[in-house]
């Protein structure tokens, strides 16, 4: 389609280079081929158009003989240059089409750049890491099985199993992790080198060590209870203090990224009855 527009240009363009008479040729020899009954239809720098007993084509003036090249004109070194230029916009042009669509692949893989009006929180500066790909786990030592992370929403704890703010905390997530467990799943990092005894209340979500914070320095956490909320795409979408993420939150963002939103329910203990005689 863009040769055929661009052939009807360069017909319309350079047909006033050529005398108002046709230009006919009983034949034109281009390289082994030769075509026969050739009206010219057009000329430019670089091509000449015309018609055949096959149909309508171009070919390049530097494939003519010489005493043709002579008669359309042809300058090689301005055809070379115009030749560059036009390889340098299909470049530039593949260029922007591969990164539109680079970009858009990254856009469905990723999910939106921000959550708009329920976004959470929103960066202060450009190494915060709100609306980017989490860095990958750092764990020295699991103690619980490694968790899965696709296709859920995530929560990373950065806790301390001695520090007395994270201990409502971890209580809070042990009934999360119970209540919303086909749409949740939380992780606590700890910097501890090693919990033979685990304080009280004891952590009922999945628990990693890592001792030299790897995670927490390319995250920027450097107090505790500090959590990073991930979307289902591993997206970032808060970190911050476990405190402003509710139950509601978690609703709407299952509701964002399409979870069903079904709490577990806790099977009730059956009652005694009573038979009457």
């Amino acid at each position: 389609m863009y040769r055929a527009i661009f052939l009807l240009c360069g017909i319309v363009i350079t047909s006033a280079h050529l005398s108002a008479a046709e230009t006919k040729l009983p034949e034109l020899k281009v390289g082994q081929r030769i075509f026969r009954d050739i009206v010219i239809l057009g000329v430019d720098a670089t091509d000449l158009y015309f018609r055949h007993e096959g149909g309508i084509r171009n070919v390049k003036l530097r494939d003519l003989q010489p005493e043709l090249q002579k008669m359309f004109g042809y300058d090689p070194e301005r055809a070379a240059e115009i030749e560059w230029r036009r390889l340098e916009q299909e470049r530039q042009f593949a260029q922007t089409v591969t990164s539109a669509l680079q970009a858009e692949a990254l856009a469905r893989l990723r999910g939106p750049e921000t959550l708009g009006e329920d976004s959470i929180a929103d960066a202060l500066m450009e190494t915060a890491p709100l609306n980017k790909p989490m860095p990958a786990l750092a764990v020295e030592k699991w103690l619980s099985e490694a968790p899965p992370l696709t296709n859920k929403l995530v929560i990373v704890c950065f806790l301390k199993t001695t520090s007395v703010p994270c201990q409502p905390y971890i209580g809070m997530f042990n009934e999360w992790q119970k209540k919303y467990a086909e749409q949740l799943t939380i992780i606590g990092i700890s910097p501890e080198a090693n919990l033979n005894e685990l304080s009280e209340p004891k952590i009922e979500f999945a628990l990693g060590l890592d001792p030299q914070n790897r995670l927490a320095k390319a995250v920027g956490v450097n107090n505790v209870p500090q959590i990073l909320l991930v979307d289902p795409k591993g997206v970032v979408r808060y970190c911050g203090h476990p405190a402003a993420i509710t139950e509601k939150i978690l609703h709407k963002m299952c509701e964002l990224f399409g979870l069903p939103f079904e709490e577990q329910k806790t099977p009730q203990p059956a009652t005694a009855t009573t038979q009457v005689s």
